[in-house]
């Protein structure tokens, strides 16, 4: 028996899923030779999401019958079959393909179909290899073997609604569950793949396999906790898996645990076999939420490794002195970042802030202007909420709110953007509108203290008017 990992990596969050073994088939050389599905998947991805790579089945079903009941016809068939045979187990497919074409002329076979599908996808011939197992399936409606190959090319050909119409009739197991999982998270439907995956966890209660992809699945549709739990339990049989603890910090992280994130990713990168720039960066970023900058500093100073002084590194080093009260260090890291990469709307808004914070209102309006124009709503959202505070500063409120209703309408879930717009109905003395807009930004973002305060200051005016 032959096999072959074919290995699938897409965008988001890295993840490998460890082999799931079945027994291997004991083919032997007589006619109807049944095998069993073997199945390896393994994901690939960072915190933006996950995939899935599965184990083709690419073993040999030997279809000769005794030489001595066979006819002229059926000997010269039974020969070029046994030939095929033993070039595709000496690694030479296109000649194994040829003869296995032959017998074909012969006669139908689906078992020989089959072996001649494995042939032409080693050869790097998927259309060939979709048709023979096509054409097997067709001769015999339950291959589900020949059914599970022609869904794992279809997989790796991203067809991926081919590949589910394929492997319904695979049978039912952790490991077609898994695949099916893959494809419905390739197609967006995270909801299918979870689902997919809870039925593989009741076949399959301690497959680590199984709970490593329903982590990722949970993880991308940002339910940490729960993805969280998924990768505790791979590590408690797998303890020293790097990319297990990795995904737990991500969890973690993503769960707002900072502390607890940051020990599983201190995990992962001693358990890692080599640098491992991602984490470095989310351990960075940690650090400083947690305070700990000189350990940032270091981090980020892994992360960046060879590359030097991206801009990706010089945005993060930038955060670190903004957390640190270094203000004038963070906007010369912005400046730098932008002189890298022009196009960083993001990093102009939060040079705009500090300009803003300096009342340097003329240099803010200017950051702010330019970042407007992203077509990243959130980042435009920041930067019209910015221009709206730099007109409020001016004193020109009919141009501020203006601002800020662009802002409120471009990104709904922003709290800022309401915050100022209850700021101005308090210059103007309508404090109920005020205190009402308030608690909506404190309803998006419960941490915005000045909402609070706000808040405070607009219900203690009412009160006074009573």
């Amino acid at each position: 028996m032959i096999f072959n990992l074919i290995e699938m990596i897409s965008a988001g969050m890295e993840s490998r899923l460890p082999a799931a073994r079945k027994d291997e088939p004991d083919y032997s050389d007589q006619l109807g030779a049944k095998s069993r599905l073997a199945n390896h998947a393994r994901t690939n991805r960072s915190p933006r999401g996950l995939g899935h790579c599965v184990l083709l089945l690419l073993g040999i079903a030997a279809v000769c019958p005794p030489v001595a009941q066979a006819s002229p016809g059926e000997k010269e068939f039974i020969a070029l079959v046994k030939t095929a045979n033993d070039l595709y187990r000496d690694g030479d497919f296109s000649g194994a393909a040829l003869r296995y074409s032959k017998a074909l002329e012969i006669r139908e076979d689906p078992q020989v179909r089959f072996n001649l599908g494995n042939s032409l996808y080693r050869t790097g011939d998927m259309k060939g290899a979709v048709q023979a197992f096509g054409k097997a399936i067709e001769l015999k409606p339950d291959f589900a073997e020949a059914a599970c190959n022609l869904g794992m090319v279809l997989f790796e050909l991203k067809d991926y609604k081919g590949t589910l119409e394929a492997l319904k009739a695979a049978g039912v197991g952790a490991a077609i569950l898994r695949i099916r999982a893959a494809c419905f998270e390739r197609m967006g439907d995270l909801g299918s793949a979870l689902f997919a995956l809870e039925q593989g966890s009741q076949i399959a209660p301690g497959d680590v396999d199984i709970r490593t992809a329903r982590g990722a699945v949970l993880y991308r549709m940002r339910r940490f906790s729960e993805a969280a739990e998924a990768f505790r339990f791979v590590l408690a049989s797998k303890p020293a898996d790097a990319d297990a603890w990795k995904h737990l910090g991500y969890s973690l992280a993503g769960s707002l645990n900072a502390s607890d994130a940051a020990e599983a990713l201190e995990m992962a990168l001693r358990l890692s076999a080599g640098p491992n720039p991602g984490v470095a960066a989310l351990l960075g970023d940690l650090y400083v939420e947690m305070g700990l900058f000189r350990q940032a500093a270091k981090m980020y100073a892994s992360a960046a490794g060879d590359g030097g002084r991206s801009p990706g590194f010089l945005l993060r080093e930038a955060n670190l002195f903004i957390k640190s009260g270094e203000t004038a260090a963070a906007a010369a890291s912005l400046r730098a970042a932008l002189e890298k990469d022009p196009g960083l709307a993001n990093a102009r808004v939060v040079l705009g802030d500090l300009a803003l914070d300096e009342r340097s209102f003329a240099e803010a309006e200017g950051h702010f202007a330019d970042a407007a124009a992203s077509k990243d709503a959130s980042v435009s959202s920041r930067a019209l909420r910015g221009l709206g505070d730099c007109r409020a500063a001016a004193g020109d409120l009919k141009q501020a709110m203006e601002y800020y209703g662009k802002s409120c309408a471009t990104d709904p879930a922003y709290s800022k953007p309401y915050s100022g717009q209850g700021r101005v109905h308090f210059l103007n003395g309508d404090y109920a509108k005020a205190a009402s807009l308030f608690r909506t930004a404190l309803e998006l973002d419960s941490a915005d203290s000045a909402a609070a305060g706000m808040l405070d200051e607009a219900m203690r005016a009412l009160n006074r008017g009573k």
